[in-house]
């Protein structure tokens, strides 16, 4: 017996989430093979194009996290679950890789700004959506180089920043990490910026109907069924299963979202 019943989801971003998440574990096995095993030909991997791989990895987590706060029920059972995992990741390379421990990564950091979001809802209600996506963009790329030293647009309209900043371990959460701080962290600085940009981003999307309508998905009668986004408008015509060739593989990485909590 088949119970078909409207999923209220974003495919769009379930779909950036899914390709995301493929493009982590491959730059994760890269980064193992040239931190850990230390082969040779890897030398690529520090190159300012590996850089860019990264960031583009985290980037759109944190568009996407931030934009799903827009529409997730239960901001608050999702920042938990993420902030759990995050804290399950600790653990874990503490315990089993100590040099490579991970203080506070993009799990505890999308979890943080989650929750972060419940109580800023109000102040960030008043903001114009487009005002507020431009002003997060702008201010992410100003201050992105922040945990180098300097603040600024490029290299050249950069303005260096005091040294003292960087000399404890205090700010490292802030974005002002010491000499002798090596762990991979997301620092608040400049990322806050992106999240707040994807919560923007999130409610002009919809005030515009650019993203995808709700889809219809067949779930067989006793299936568990995963919490989903609502639509991006009321109005949004929704397509049936017969018109998604590829929604097995649609499904799992549905479903690999979801267990991540994004």
């Amino acid at each position: 017996m088949v119970q078909t019943v409207q999923k209220q989801r974003v495919f769009a971003f379930d779909e950036l989430r899914g390709v995301m998440i493929l493009s982590m574990l491959v730059y994760h096995i890269c980064y193992d093979l040239a931190e850990l095993v230390r082969l040779k030909g890897m030398n690529w991997f520090y190159s300012e194009a590996a850089g860019w791989w990264q960031l583009s990895i985290c980037g759109a987590f944190i568009l996407v996290s931030g934009a799903c706060c827009a529409y997730s029920g239960n901001n608050l059972k999702r920042g938990l679950k993420l902030l759990g995992l995050g804290m399950f990741f600790t653990l874990v390379t503490v315990l089993v890789l100590p040099q490579q421990r991970i203080l506070f990564g993009l799990l505890h950091f999308l979890g943080t700004t989650v929750l972060l979001s419940i109580p800023l809802k109000p102040l960030l209600e008043r903001i114009s959506p487009w005002a507020g996506l431009a002003g997060g963009l702008f201010l992410f790329w100003l201050t992105y180089s922040l945990p180098s030293g300097r603040i600024g647009l490029s290299r050249t309209l950069s303005l260096e920043l005091p040294p003292v900043l960087y000399s404890t371990s205090f700010l490292f959460l802030l974005g002002f990490p010491d000499s002798n701080f090596s762990p991979p962290i997301i620092s608040a600085l400049p990322y806050l910026f992106l999240f707040l940009a994807g919560m923007f981003f999130g409610k002009t999307a919809a005030a515009a109907g650019v993203l995808p309508a709700a889809q219809q998905i067949a779930f067989p009668a006793g299936e568990k069924q995963s919490v989903g986004l609502p639509a991006a408008s009321a109005g949004d015509l929704c397509r049936p299963v017969a018109d998604f060739p590829i929604l097995k593989m649609k499904k799992r990485l549905h479903n690999c979202a979801d267990a991540l909590g994004f």
